[in-house]
């Protein structure tokens, strides 16, 4: 609904009627919906995959940053 406001004259999307929007301006709207959606998880897909990679990735900065700040925390938890 917020890419509504772009196209249309009312800047409160709880208020446009959405049937009264052409088809063509409902198919951009989509379009961009798509495209932010794809964008979204794009950033997230790793942290759920089988592996989740991106999750063991941001454990390995953790203990890389553990060991740089505390090496005897990081000693203790290894």
């Amino acid at each position: 609904m917020v890419f509504i406001c772009k196209y249309g004259e009312e800047e409160d999307v709880a208020v446009v009627d959405v049937s009264s929007v052409p088809a063509e301006v409902l198919c951009n709207i989509e379009a961009d919906a798509n495209w932010c959606m794809s964008k979204l998880l794009d950033g997230i897909q790793d942290n759920h995959t089988f592996a989740q990679t991106g999750i063991q990735m941001k454990v390995k900065v953790l203990e890389e940053l553990v060991s740089w700040i505390d090496e005897q925390v990081h000693q203790h938890l290894d």
